[in-house]
């Protein structure tokens, strides 16, 4: 019986085949990282957006109150602790500490500025801001730097009287 030779050789050889399933996977550790990054940036988003909801209704509480409220006592422009807020956030089985401070300076004439900050860990790069180093709590960052990140929201109120 006569034996046939195929002599077009379209098949692919094995080295063939493992160079594309290397090139393959190489490219799908790219796409793993970039989608590793895409949902680290949005837990950063999603957790800025919660510190910025917390700044937000502090502010409307101090701006719904009497112009003379005790809470509206002028601080001089310096921070004062306002308490913290605890969230719980996404997935993650620690619930996340706000903690708000406000700054209320009277300029005269019935008008005072608010300045409310809410500070937060970072999710994963616990480092004070503007610096790389390492933080559990804001006394292990030089002065004027906190551990996390932090959000401030100015308002100007007038008295309606």
């Amino acid at each position: 019986m006569p034996q046939t030779v195929f002599k077009d050789k379209k098949g692919l050889t094995l080295v063939e085949v493992l160079i594309s399933l290397l090139v393959t996977l190489i490219l799908f550790l790219a796409l793993m990282q970039s989608v590793l990054l895409s949902v680290n940036m949005n837990n950063r988003n999603q957790l800025r957006d919660e510190a910025v909801n917390v700044a937000e209704e502090r502010m409307r509480e101090l701006r719904s109150l009497d112009f003379d409220n005790a809470d509206l006592a002028d601080t001089g422009g310096a921070a004062v602790a306002d308490g913290t807020v605890t969230r719980n956030f996404r997935n993650f089985t620690t619930p996340f500490t706000f903690n708000r401070t406000r700054a209320i300076d009277n300029l005269g004439a019935g008008v005072m500025t608010i300045a409310v900050t809410v500070s937060y860990m970072n999710i994963r790069d616990n480092t004070c801001s503007g610096t790389t180093n390492e933080c559990t709590t804001d006394g292990d960052c030089s002065s004027g730097q906190t551990c996390g990140s932090t959000h401030t929201i100015n308002s100007i109120l007038r008295d309606s009287d």
